[in-house]
């Protein structure tokens, strides 16, 4: 689902078995981060959040269509 925000921020929540982790993706600069853990979990225990290479961000893009 789509939700707004801010004025200049719109989040779209994808909930899919087909992904494991957790990905945070501009598809406007095409960057994005991947997160192993939920929001409310970072801190609790050991995980990972890391920059996506350019080519994975592409890559998870393609994947997402399927949604639209």
């Amino acid at each position: 689902y789509l939700r707004h925000c801010n004025s200049k921020l719109l989040v779209r929540d994808i909930i899919t078995n087909d992904f494991h982790d957790r990905f945070w993706i501009n598809p406007v600069n095409q960057k994005g981060l991947i997160v192993g853990t939920s929001i409310n979990g970072i801190g609790k225990k050991i995980s990972l959040v890391d920059k996506l290479q350019d080519q994975d961000v592409e890559v998870i893009l393609n994947e997402l269509k399927v949604y639209e």
